[in-house]
């Protein structure tokens, strides 16, 4: 089955619920994700995601 890729813009308290709850969901895979604020970045565990600086990447692609 191919997964469906999944961004995340926001990297505050419930992106860590929705990137949690990503993760179980065999069909769903996080490729990238986008803060305002880079040094959220160091708060979640890189697992193949792209960071990315410019929103409208994340939501283009």
């Amino acid at each position: 089955m191919e997964k469906v890729g999944v961004g995340i813009a926001g990297l505050g308290f419930m992106a860590r619920v929705h990137s949690r709850a990503l993760v179980e969901i065999p069909e769903a895979k996080i490729v990238a994700a986008w803060s305002k604020f880079p040094e959220e970045h160091g708060k979640f565990e890189v697992r193949g995601w792209t960071w990315v600086q410019d929103q409208e990447v994340l939501y283009r692609n």
